[in-house]
């Protein structure tokens, strides 16, 4: 069953996060780690502060579920405590 929400991908080291919805978020983490495993993920922050700190130091959290409907304005709360890796 997949689940809709809100999710973060946090380094553990320097607590800097990057913030995302997804109406499959367990699918969305695995493509964010294929991409940032092969250093083609499409946002250099994310992308550079993995190749720094490594796999190991980031954390793949879902925050909030909501309804596919609202994912969108779920979202937006989260964004607007601007996240450092989302640009």
């Amino acid at each position: 069953m997949s689940s809709s929400g809100i999710y973060r991908i946090r380094n553990s080291v320097t607590g800097d996060q990057y913030v995302g919805s997804s109406s499959e978020i367990e699918f969305r983490f695995g493509r964010h780690r294929y991409d940032l495993e092969r250093n083609q993920h499409v946002n250099p922050k994310l992308q550079n502060a993995w190749n720094k700190y490594g796999a190991e130091n980031f954390v793949f959290e879902v925050v909030e579920l909501c309804d596919r409907s609202s994912l969108l304005v779920c979202e937006q709360t989260y964004l607007d405590d601007r996240p450092t890796y989302n640009i």
